[in-house]
C-alpha cells in the first residue's frame, strides 16, 4: 500500500486514520503515486519522530486522501 511504502521513506511517527471503506472509481496507480509525492514532500519539512499522517474519508459521497504533517 502506499501508506506501508511511504513509511520506508524516512523515520517518522507515520501514523493511518480510516474513517471506513470508501468506495470510488479511481486509477489507483495515480492515487499511490500522488500519495506518495505527499509523503515525500512531508518527509522534507519534518524531523525524525515527528507525525506524519495518512487520511481515507468521505464527505457527502466524495471521497477525500490527506497526508498531514507537523513541518513548517
Amino acid at each position: 500500500t502506499a501508506w506501508r511504502r511511504a513509511a520506508a521513506l524516512a523515520d517518522r511517527d507515520w501514523r493511518l486514520r480510516a474513517d471506513g471503506p470508501v468506495p470510488a472509481v479511481a486509477d489507483d496507480q495515480r492515487l499511490v503515486q500522488a500519495l506518495l509525492q505527499l509523503a515525500d514532500n512531508a518527509t522534507r519539512y519534518t524531523v525524525p519522530g515527528q507525525v506524519i499522517e495518512f487520511g481515507l474519508g468521505a464527505d457527502d459521497g466524495v471521497a477525500r486522501l490527506w497526508v498531514r504533517d507537523q513541518g513548517r
